[in-house]
């Protein structure tokens, strides 16, 4: 699973409150509860971003045999693709017998819908000072996958719709600043984009039509959701495999500017025909530099200074579909350092996400 979830869940949130401007050096009084279109709001997605396991292409299905260029440039509105990222599969265990290589069967004209939710706890510190950070509402996304054509190395070419956009009930924002994320939320409702994923279930080439979004904060969200899509999916190595068999999938991508190194462990706890399961464990980091927040005013500029995060989950796959099921717990730390002429400021933020697949469809 993907590392953008909780990063994609920030960046929703920071839709509640664009009204206040950041301004240099806050003291702790003043940091928006994760609900300002700020560098301050933006910072913790980047912490958030080491949260869900990534299932990541190898380096050798950079480029997938038979595209033919298409999907390589997006047409003028749609979202800012994200920088490729480099990555690599190792299988470190095959399992026991009988094993066998597992891919998955696309059938075009099959629509498969998923729900996303994702939940999170933060706590915030300005110059050492404990912020007042409130428990957030869930963040809720429903996906249409359809897949119109299967190329001849089976890998699949999807439209996507994105039928449902929107924060869950509950405590943390104010009635105003939930009207005002559910209103900005709901201009990505029925957006639609398109991707194609392999045998294997990495997915590439996603690309979402953002051509009638202005607003900045809901841009972000949805370059944190392309993202998502990007590397969603149960992956599998080149090798027969059988259960017990461990994989290894390691990455490095950038998001905001930052450079991200992460290893997803994988490893197959069941198999019965075309369903099984797995098992998975994630640790990532990112070296200290500049970072491109969104929402910084004229003047400032953001500096990673240091950030890890580990995950576990389980996942359910149907190689009959092309969506997994499951839950994926992580825990994120990162400090952040905002600095306006000679004012600098450095924040920490501990966040703690769960996110949880469900296929909507049988």
């Amino acid at each position: 699973m993907k590392t953008a979830l909780p990063l994609l869940f920030a960046a929703f949130l920071s839709l509640a409150c664009e009204q206040k401007p950041v301004e240099p050096a806050p003291t702790p009084s003043a940091v928006p509860a994760l609900t300002s279109a700020s560098a301050i709001a933006s910072a913790p997605a980047i912490a958030s971003a080491s949260a869900a396991p990534s299932a990541e292409a190898p380096a050798a299905d950079a480029a997938a045999p038979g595209d033919g260029g298409e999907g390589a440039s997006a047409d003028a509105g749609a979202a800012k693709k994200p920088a490729a990222p480099e990555h690599g599969v190792k299988l470190i265990e095959p399992g026991a017998e009988p094993r066998q290589k597992l891919r998955y069967k696309f059938v075009v004209g099959r629509t498969d819908r998923l729900e996303m939710t994702t939940t999170s706890s933060m706590k915030m510190a300005m110059g050492g000072q404990a912020a007042d950070v409130p428990s957030p509402p869930a963040v809720r996304v429903v996906a249409a996958l359809t897949v119109k054509e299967v190329t001849a190395d089976g890998s699949a070419k999807r439209a996507l719709v994105l039928e449902d956009v929107g924060l869950m009930p509950g405590p943390g924002l104010s009635k105003e600043q939930r009207d005002q994320a559910e209103k900005n939320l709901s201009a990505l409702e029925k957006l639609t984009g398109r991707d194609r994923v392999d045998a294997r279930g990495f997915v590439r080439q996603v690309e979402l039509d953002a051509s009638k979004i202005d607003n900045p904060a809901l841009k972000q969200a949805l370059a944190a959701m392309q993202q998502t899509f990007d590397q969603m999916g149960a992956p599998f190595p080149e090798e027969e495999i059988g259960v017990g068999a461990k994989w290894q999938v390691r990455t490095k991508l950038e998001q905001m500017g930052i450079k991200l190194t992460q290893t997803a462990v994988y490893e197959l706890s069941a198999l019965t025909g075309d369903t099984g399961k797995i098992k998975l464990k994630l640790e990532q980091t990112a070296p200290g530099g500049n970072m491109e927040l969104p929402g910084l005013p004229a003047g400032a500029t953001a500096k990673l200074v240091g950030m890890k995060g580990s995950g576990k989950g389980e996942l359910e796959f149907d190689l009959g579909r092309s969506i997994p099921k499951g839950r994926i717990d992580t825990k994120s730390e990162v400090k952040v350092q905002v600095s306006m002429g000679s004012e600098k400021q450095e924040m920490s933020t501990k966040m703690e996400a769960k996110v949880v697949f469900k296929p909507l469809t049988q």
